[in-house]
């Protein structure tokens, strides 16, 4: 499968499937991509000596990875004129919560005892908090692209069995969950500033103890939404935000066909 690139959700185009728009952006963003890989090689950092760093040009002890999604972030708003080679762009991956600290993030040596066996597959990096309702869908796509990528890789129970060690017997598999969850809680604040819901109703949903993705909203009684001042068309209008809402998760969702 060839690299997944993705920028601003706003050039989302309905009538383009996601994997053709993915496509296109994929042959923009991979000469910029290069440049800054070039730019800012593995070891480029003696605190981080098996990693691509970024410093903050104003503080000198801010550090980011230039992780593969963090890479194609910068892409993106380079592309846009939004940030340039040397300047980082204002970005939730670039954010405080996101740098990386010596000591606590700089890799142990490997004992020789243990240096024979592959290195299992690293854990996706957990997904910042979006900034704005944009860049949920944003993160979204970039959550779909990490999984998507992280499953063409040989598994550590793959590779445990051809030196004849038990696999590890696979995990109990869970009930299906009646919401479709996003990685991460989506607040009723954003779900209505995304679909354009007015501040009056947004309070209604409070009320209503709503959470987004929560398929149970379908099953309330009429009683139950007029009780807290919804009439009849506003309630449908609720209702249609949601069945997006829910479209837009199962379709960033969809696992692609490498074949296709």
């Amino acid at each position: 499968m060839s690299p997944r690139y993705i920028v601003e959700i706003g050039i989302y185009s309905p009538s383009t499937s996601v994997h053709q728009q993915i496509a296109t952006l994929d042959a923009s963003a991979a000469p910029v991509m290069e440049q800054l890989r070039e730019l800012y090689p593995i070891g480029n950092h003696p605190s981080f000596p098996n990693k691509r760093i970024i410093t903050s040009p104003t503080q000198s002890d801010r550090h980011w990875e230039l992780t593969d999604i963090r890479t194609r972030v910068w892409a993106a708003h380079i592309l846009q004129n939004k940030a340039t080679l040397k300047e980082y762009p204002k970005s939730a991956h670039f954010s405080e919560e996101q740098r990386i600290r010596p000591g606590r993030n700089t890799a142990r040596p490997i004992s020789p005892a243990l240096a024979a066996y592959p290195t299992p597959p690293s854990a996706a990096a957990p997904v910042p908090p979006a900034s704005n309702a944009s860049d949920l869908l944003l993160l979204l796509i970039a959550q779909q692209m990490a999984t998507n990528n992280k499953s063409a890789e040989p598994t550590t129970a793959s590779v445990l069995h051809t030196t004849h060690v038990p696999p590890p017997a696979p995990p109990p598999s869970l009930p299906p969950s009646p919401a479709v969850a996003p990685p991460r809680h989506v607040s009723i604040h954003e779900f209505c500033e995304r679909y354009k819901i007015a501040s009056a109703d947004e309070q209604k949903l409070v009320e209503l103890q709503f959470v987004p993705g929560d398929r149970n909203i379908t099953k309330l009684e009429r009683g139950d939404w007029e009780d807290v001042g919804f009439k009849r068309l506003g309630w449908m209008r609720i209702l249609d935000a949601h069945k997006k809402f829910l479209h837009h998760i199962v379709v960033f969702f969809t696992p692609c066909n490498p074949h296709e």
